[in-house]
Parts: C-alpha cells; sequence; structure tokens
C-alpha cells in the first residue's frame, strides 16, 4: 500500500491507487492475447491439414497394400488350382505306365492320351514318363522319345528323395527345346515301391501370363512368379526384370518375406528384381494338399511414385493454400496492432489529461484516498454497536456529510438498507482479527457508492473496537464491467476474424475460376487438373473455416434451458432433412413414446439433426438407409438411441470420432471434415450430459445420447 501519514485523529490513511497510466500495459495485453489466438488458430489449421495429410498418406497406403494382397490371392488361389489339377493328371498318367509297358503299343498309346490331354489343358506344354534309369519312353513330344535325361533335376532330385506323394517342382530353366520354363514331376512307384521313373508336365509359361495379366489394375502395377529357390520364372508385364535371376540373398522383399515363415508379407522399398521403389504385396503357394517339395511365390507390386503422386499433388495444394492463410492472418494482425496503437495512443493522452486534473483536486483533500472509520463492536455478535467513534475528512466527503453529522450515526445508517445487517464477515471479527468484504454505502445525497471494507478488530482502555477502511471501489467495479465487455468484444472479434478469414478463400477461388475460364483452352490437361485442385482445395478449405464458425457457435445461443419434448424436436430435425431423406430412400421410425428434455431447443434439434444426417452419409450400398430413434429411462437422465444400418465402424476408432476434425475415410469416399459428431460431442457435454457410440462393422452403429430428465418428469407422445 506505500506509505502512510499520520494526522491528528492518531488513525493511519493509505495513499492513493497507483496511477492508471498503468492501464497503458493493457492494449499491450490485448495484442498478445490476438497474436496468441491467431497463433492457435493456425496452428490448428495446421495441425489439422497436416494431420488430414497424414491421414490419407495413411489411407493410401493400407487401401493399396490391401489390394495388391488381394491380387496376390487371387493368383496364388489359381496356381493353386493348376497344380492341383496337374498332380491329378500326373496321379492318373502314372497309375496307366504298368499297364502300357505290358503292351506292345502301350507307348505309342500313352503318346496319343497325352497329346489330347495338352490340347484340353492349355496349361501343359508337355507330358512325359521316364524309365528308372531316365531313358524318355513315353511323351506329347515324339523327338524326346529315346534320349536319356537322368542328368535332368526333374528326374534325379525324385530318384535321390522318392516320395510318391511328393509333387517336385523344379527350378526355371530352359529346355533342350529352347523353351523358358518349369517342370513339375512325380514318381512311378515300383511292384515292391521302389523307383520304376517319373512323369512330368512342363508348365506352358503363356498360360500362367494371362492369370498373371488379368490381375493388373495398373500401368505400373507388376505381377511376378519365382521359385521358392529364389529363381525369377515370369513377370508380366516383363519390363526391367531378369529372367533366371536368383533374388535368394540379395537381402530384398524376397529375403525378407522367407525369413519372416509368414504365408503374406507386404513391403515398401527398393525391389531387388528391378532396382526401383515399389509398394510389394508377396504370397508363398505351397498347400498342404499338394505336398510341394518347394514352394512357388508370387510378387504383386506397383511403383511408389505412382502410388502416391494423387497424396504429393493435394499435399503441395494444401501446403499452398495454408501458406496463403498465414499470410493474410499474419498482414491483417499487424495492420489491426498499428491501428490499435494509434488509437492506443490518443486514449494514453486523454487518460494523462484526466489524470493531472484529478491529482490537482486531491491537493485539497487528505492526503489519502480512503475513508476511514472507527466503531464498537459488540464483543459477543461482532456487529457494530453505536455511533462512529472517529471518521476522516475522506469518509465526510464522500458520504457529503459534516464532520458532527456523521460521527452521530452508526455503520447501519450508512449502509444500502437492502444489504443485509447480521453480515457474516461482520460477524466473523468476533473470532478473528481481520476481515475484508465489500458494502454498498449511501451518501447524504442519496448516491449509491461501493465500497471494500478492510477491517481489523482491536481494543481501546479494554472495549472492542474495529479500524474499518473503507475503499471506494466504483472505479475497479466499472473496470470489472469493462473487463467483462472487452472479454465479449474479444470473443466477437476472435469469432469476426474467424469469419473474414474466408474472404482470402472465396478470392483464391474466384480468381482460380476466373484464370480457367479465361486461359483455360490455352492449358493442357496437368494445367487444367492443377486448377481444379487449386479450386477443390480453395472450396475445402473454405469448408473447414464454415466447420469451425459451426464448431465455435455451440453455447453462444442465448436461448435458454427449458423443457423441450423430444417428439418436437425430433420432428423438427426430419423438415430440415426432409430432401436428404427422400434422395436416399431412408425409412425413420421413431418410439411411440418419447420423453421432454431439458435443454436448449434449438442446439437439441441441431445434435439430432447431426446424427441422423450421419447416419444417411454413411448408408450400406447395398440396402436402403433405416434409422431408428428410441429412448429408455435409466436413474435421473434418459439416454437417446440413433440405430443406423450402415457400414458401421470399427472398434478401434469407436472414441476417435468423437474428437474434432477425425474423418475414418478420405475426402474422395465420403465428403465432410470430421467436425459433425465434435459438434454432436460439445452440444451434449454443454447440457451435462455424454455421448458414445456401439458398432457392428457391416451392420450398422447406434449412437447414445445420455440427457439430464426434464424435473417435471412429462412424456410427449408422437402419432
Amino acid at each position: 500500500m506505500g506509505t502512510t501519514t499520520r494526522h491528528e485523529s492518531g488513525l493511519t490513511q493509505s495513499p492513493p491507487p497507483a496511477s492508471p497510466v498503468l492501464a497503458l500495459g493493457r492494449p499491450r495485453a490485448t495484442f498478445r492475447v490476438v497474436w496468441l489466438i491467431v497463433a492457435g488458430f493456425l496452428a490448428l489449421v495446421g495441425g489439422v491439414v497436416a494431420k488430414t495429410l497424414f491421414d490419407d498418406y495413411r489411407t493410401i497406403q493400407t487401401t493399396e497394400t490391401d489390394r495388391l494382397a488381394s491380387q496376390a490371392k487371387v493368383v496364388h488361389d489359381n496356381i493353386a488350382d493348376y497344380l492341383a489339377n496337374i498332380k491329378q493328371v500326373l496321379t492318373q498318367v502314372r497309375g496307366q505306365v504298368p499297364a502300357w509297358r505290358q503292351r506292345d503299343d502301350g507307348m505309342a498309346a500313352a503318346n496319343r492320351w497325352f497329346t489330347v490331354l495338352d490340347e484340353a489343358m492349355p496349361v501343359l506344354r508337355t507330358l512325359t514318363v521316364q524309365d528308372e534309369n531316365g531313358l524318355m519312353i513315353a511323351s506329347n513330344r515324339r523327338e524326346l522319345v529315346g534320349i536319356d535325361f537322368r542328368q535332368r533335376p526333374y528326374f534325379a532330385v525324385p530318384r535321390a528323395h522318392p516320395n510318391p506323394d511328393t509333387l517336385y517342382v523344379t527350378p526355371p530353366f530352359k529346355t533342350s527345346l529352347g523353351v523358358w520354363t518349369m517342370i513339375v514331376a512325380m514318381i512311378v512307384p515300383g511292384p515292391a515301391g521302389d523307383f520304376a521313373g517319373v512323369v512330368t508336365a512342363t508348365i506352358d509359361p503363356e498360360a500362367f501370363k494371362v492369370l498373371l495379366g488379368s490381375v493388373r489394375y495398373a500401368p505400373d502395377l507388376s505381377v511376378g512368379l519365382n521359385h521358392g529357390d529364389g529363381v525369377i520364372f515370369l513377370t508380366e508385364p516383363p519390363g526391367d526384370a531378369q529372367y533366371g535371376l536368383n533374388l535368394k540373398g540379395l537381402g530384398g522383399f524376397f529375403d525378407r518375406h522367407v525369413e519372416s515363415g509368414r504365408p503374406e508379407s507386404r513391403f515398401e522399398g527398393v525391389m531387388r528384381a528391378t532396382n526401383r521403389p515399389r509398394m510389394a504385396a508377396l504370397r508363398t503357394i505351397q498347400p498342404a494338399r499338394l505336398a510341394m517339395d518347394k514352394a512357388l511365390m508370387v510378387v504383386v507390386s506397383r511403383d511408389l511414385d505412382s502410388v502416391y503422386a494423387p497424396w504429393r499433388r493435394d499435399a503441395w495444394t494444401q501446403g499452398g493454400l495454408y501458406g496463403l492463410l498465414l499470410l493474410v492472418s499474419l498482414a491483417s494482425v499487424v495492420v489491426l496492432q498499428w491501428r490499435s496503437k494509434i488509437a492506443g495512443a490518443e486514449a494514453a493522452r486523454a487518460e494523462t489529461a484526466r489524470r493531472e486534473n484529478e491529482e490537482r483536486h486531491r491537493l485539497f483533500f487528505n492526503s489519502g484516498n480512503d475513508a476511514i472509520f472507527v466503531l464498537r463492536v459488540d464483543p459477543e455478535t461482532g456487529l457494530p454497536s453505536g455511533p462512529f467513534v472517529e471518521v476522516n475528512d475522506v469518509a465526510c466527503q464522500r458520504l457529503g456529510y459534516r464532520r458532527d453529522e456523521l460521527l452521530a450515526k452508526t455503520a447501519f445508517d450508512i449502509d444500502d438498507p437492502a444489504m443485509p445487517t447480521d453480515d457474516a464477515h461482520v460477524r466473523s471479527l468476533a473470532e478473528r482479527e481481520t476481515a475484508i468484504f465489500e458494502r454498498l454505502h449511501v451518501a447524504k445525497d442519496g448516491r449509491r457508492i461501493p465500497v471494500e471494507i478492510n477491517a481489523r478488530r482491536f481494543e481501546f482502555r479494554g472495549e472492542p473496537m474495529v479500524l474499518a477502511t473503507v475503499r471506494d471501489i466504483t472505479e475497479r467495479k466499472a473496470l470489472e464491467d469493462e473487463l467483462r465487455r472487452s472479454n465479449a468484444d474479444l470473443e466477437q472479434f476472435a469469432y469476426v476474424a474467424s469469419h473474414d478469414l474466408r474472404e482470402p478463400l472465396r478470392t483464391v477461388a474466384s480468381f482460380v475460376t476466373l484464370l480457367e475460364r479465361k486461359y483455360g483452352d490455352r492449358l493442357d490437361s496437368d494445367g487444367r487438373e492443377f486448377i481444379a485442385f487449386a479450386r477443390d482445395g480453395a472450396q475445402r478449405m473454405d469448408g473447414l473455416v464454415l466447420d469451425l464458425l459451426d464448431y465455435s457457435r455451440v453455447g453462444r445461443s442465448n436461448e435458454p434451458q427449458a423443457p423441450v419434448p423430444l417428439a418436437e424436436a425430433l420432428d423438427e430435425a426430419l423438415r430440415n432433412l426432409a430432401t436428404l431423406i427422400e434422395t436416399n430412400g431412408a425409412t425413420i421410425e421413431t418410439a411411440t413414446d418419447l420423453p421432454t428434455l431439458w435443454g436448449v431447443r434449438g442446439e437439441l434439434v441441431r445434435l439430432f439433426q447431426n446424427l441422423i444426417a450421419n447416419a444417411l452419409k454413411y448408408r450400406a450400398p447395398d440396402r436402403p438407409p433405416r434409422v431408428t430413434i428410441g429412448a429408455e429411462r435409466q436413474g435421473r437422465q434418459w439416454v437417446v438411441t440413433v440405430t443406423d444400418n450402415g457400414i458401421g465402424i470399427e472398434p478401434q476408432h469407436l472414441e476417435r470420432i468423437f474428437g474434432i476434425f477425425k474423418r475414418l475415410h478420405t475426402a474422395e469416399d465420403y465428403d465432410g471434415s470430421g467436425i459433425g459428431l465434435a459438434v454432436c460431442k460439445k452440444i451434449v457435454e454443454r447440457h451435462r450430459g455424454r455421448i458414445w457410440a456401439s458398432s457392428v462393422p457391416g451392420q450398422g452403429s447406434t449412437f447414445h445420447v445420455a440427457l439430464p430428465a426434464d424435473p417435471n418428469g412429462k412424456v410427449s407422445r408422437t402419432a
């Protein structure tokens, strides 16, 4: 409180309050708040943009790898079926070998049958039977009969490890006819179960090429088939792959897949077969039912640059728009700050003149600015007792009384009659030495003066008394009112500032449209596509700002809380959604008995309108939407449920969906910014309620809204 001065009354007075020049610090504080708001907004938008781009990247990554894996499975299943058919044919052939050998024309009959099988099964190129010494004794390729093939792997491996159930798969190689192929073989068991030769089938690579080409859905997509030993057998299209290259031991996708021991793997990185960055799905082909001695491996891959090209274009567009938003926002704040400083300087000069005038007047009054009263108190109750013992000049001047007039009055005489006389703060002086509280004094002319009383109990000659330093807080109350108004103005400023951010976005969209209209015929397809990206980005950012404004309006309504019949709120929401409901062919069912809720009618309409619209947006493509609305009393609250038959939500996302800008799908799949459910959550929490969701993916979702019940317990009925 600073230094004090001693007067003849023996009482001390506090000096005047600190100079109002300190108030000049307020504009600086306001500027800091504005900068913090703008920085926070830009950080929020930047975070949203970054999060959206990150989510889009992960969505593309997940979607594309899932699709590659799906195509790999298609190839896997078809090749497994091919091999099963081939094994069945080889089993039938080896069953006929003993009979053919006993007939003079048996091998000739075998050759004819092989020719028929070759024509019936395009996947087969050559069928052969070799005796226990490796000599070709039957084949649909007559030129091969009589040749010794004992050194070939498809004969040597089965002879070294004979097993009648095993399907032997050789590494790819060039045949004696100069064809790049792969052979599968089975042993011919002798009468005693010994090795009596092999039956083989040469796979026609052209048949597999048709299969591999059938799963290509993009120009950069490549499908390959490798032997389990690492040798490349086929790729479609051939591209940069080297037939016969052994991938084993190169540390690439092949080795990593084999080391994982999993039937399926997904990778991103440099593919050793092409030395280019690729996204790939690998799947091992070795069904247990075929008993293959060596596995095959299908590889489906795409070029990484092609996969992420749309995402990169979108990232550049959003980054450019965010940069533009950043520049416009900073420029706007700088201009606002400059204008505010000019206005603040003028206000400071006026404030200085006012203070100088007040200081000149204070020279004619007591040096203290506080009124001081000394009064007796009842030792039992702590309440004032009798007239004032002493007052200072400030008290007389403030209340407009002469000294003798004021000394004849009690503390209750100068209090506003509406103030309670049995004040708890005053009574507390019976138990402690000090108390600080506020009262309303009435001057002689009837003026009401808000004051702050700092009371200290003491004893004078054994009589309990109180020294009350009374400060006029009229100015402080006005400043508090001004602060409340300032805060309201600041909130309005933030709203208007956010609203005005849409203007640059509209300007960008307008000029991009004008650019397209005037120069569109001079641009190539890339130029027109870039213009479309820019316009779409501006529109999406404008929608984002609109959604932010929409989110900020929640809770700003002056509409009071009152009983709201849920049936009426739902009727209004359904009227607002009538066009959307009709367009989707949706059916909306409501319970016959719906409660009366306690809340703000407009916000409750908005809450259920958002939930119903959300159910219609995420409808299942194979059935018309059906939305069911019901309510159940649970203790002191009503739980309203909105159930749909849409696409549903994965369990791990049930909490995440209520976050602001949280999206589970890309903008290409479903429009919107991910703020609708966040608005719902904000409305529910403002009504002291709770919202959550449950779902079965593929079957639908249920949103549960728990709100306080109407104190009167009314229930409205719908027809």
